[in-house]
């Protein structure tokens, strides 16, 4: 399975906080067998991805767990995932989407 059949480089992208031309490049590379070239977080999250290991929602978990680089952010989330069965999360989808309107 190819890297991008689950998700596109532009999402990869965004949740691993690497530029696009940078995760060309490690696709590259990981194709190439050339590991030694790319970061062991991104080296494992390619495996999980190839081997049809993990799902979307298993790349974005690993992502937010390796590659969060705001601990507002990720304190926040932490938060909510922590208390998901207390809280609305569709008010609380429908709120931030008002929000960024």
């Amino acid at each position: 399975m190819k890297i991008t059949d689950i998700v596109t480089i532009t999402e990869l992208s965004r949740i691993t906080n690497k530029s696009r031309p940078t995760l060309y490049k490690y696709i590259s590379d990981f194709e190439a067998g050339n590991l030694s070239e790319i970061p062991g977080a991104i080296v494992k999250l390619f495996e999980g991805i190839s081997t049809g290991e993990f799902s979307k929602k298993d790349i974005y978990s690993y992502c937010d767990s390796y590659f969060m680089e705001n601990d507002d952010l990720a304190e926040l989330f932490n938060f909510i995932k922590e208390n998901k069965n207390k809280i609305n999360l569709v008010a609380l989808k429908e709120f931030i989407l008002k929000e960024i309107r």
